[in-house]
């Protein structure tokens, strides 16, 4: 008989073969240039087909982020997947440190017109000790008044009480895009 986490690991799986987390944003954006989806599929080194269990389950929780950020639903991207001392490191700004100041930033940035996120994980990779893990992607953002810009990022996902709570996430630029 399967376990409950054997069930949630195949659904999980059944979502990421499904189609993407922002299917509204599947094809080529405004700007002419490639879709995230494009660009990481162009930038992964195996098949998803050869992901782990967990290497799965950490690719649709990096989908599930930002459908849940897109979504308008904050609160629940907070509580589910980011750990309460979590770090994020974005471009060009001092590292913000705890769950809760990371909920106040998100909101406030996500509720400003204008504001463009969009990202796509290439990979993930499982530590030996099936523990800790890294996901790595791509992503696009852009603020009011600014360019938009195309960037990678590396979220560091960490196994508590046998839950992935994401630890730490880093983006930089690759470049500035441009706007058509």
């Amino acid at each position: 008989m399967k376990t409950k986490q054997t069930y949630v690991v195949l659904a999980l799986a059944i979502l990421l073969l499904g189609g993407p987390a922002h299917s509204q944003d599947a094809g080529t954006d405004s700007t002419g240039s490639k879709s995230l989806e494009e660009l990481a599929s162009e930038r992964r080194t195996r098949p998803l087909t050869e992901l782990s269990a967990d290497e799965h389950q950490i690719f649709i929780y990096e989908r599930e982020t930002l459908r849940a950020i897109k979504s308008g639903n904050v609160d629940q991207l907070m509580d589910l997947f980011i750990s309460e001392n979590a770090i994020v490191c974005p471009p060009g700004g001092e590292a913000i440190i705890g769950r809760d100041k990371q909920r106040v930033l998100f909101k406030q940035w996500l509720a400003t017109k204008g504001v463009v996120l969009d990202y796509e994980p290439v990979d993930v990779h499982v530590g030996p000790s099936g523990d800790m893990a890294y996901a790595y992607g791509l992503v696009r953002w852009k603020n009011p008044g600014e360019p938009q810009y195309l960037g990678k990022y590396v979220s560091v996902w960490v196994k508590e009480d046998g839950r992935w709570m994401n630890h730490v996430e880093m983006r930089n630029v690759i470049h500035e895009e441009q706007l058509k």
